[in-house]
């Protein structure tokens, strides 16, 4: 029984992952709309566009990593894709909305969970700890 236990991935690192997914499908689909209207769309518009492809296929990637590959350089790029998350929100604080706060303020709680959980450092760490 405990070794069913080990092996899930607990609640958060699950709600993690759904909201990756959605994340992921919404940043795509907002691409393709951009992408559509890429040749009408005001100047800068073409990185807005792929800065969204590539979030949603790091997101991803990042989902397959947290569900098949089991090790630390998995929660490493976790890290720093939550970092780069906040970094880029950083520089749309001058026009922050409240949602964009709170968005900032979910990016930053998941990347203390992936510092601070037992959890993670169970799963993802336990082959460096043995």
């Amino acid at each position: 029984m405990k070794e069913q236990q080990a092996q899930g991935l607990g609640f958060w690192l699950n709600l993690y992952i759904i909201l990756s997914i959605i994340l992921g499908l919404g940043l795509f689909m907002f691409a393709l709309i951009g992408y559509k209207n890429l040749s009408t769309g005001p100047d800068g518009l073409g990185w807005i566009v792929f800065l969204f492809f590539a979030t949603a296929f790091i997101s991803f990637f990042l989902v397959y990593r947290l569900l098949s590959i089991k090790t630390p350089m998995t929660i490493y790029l976790v890290r720093s894709f939550e970092t780069l998350n906040i970094v880029l929100t950083l520089f749309a604080m001058p026009l922050a909305s409240l949602e964009t706060m709170l968005y900032l303020l979910a990016r930053v709680a998941w990347l203390v969970f992936f510092f601070r959980s037992k959890k993670v450092k169970d799963t993802y760490f336990a082959t460096t700890l043995a």
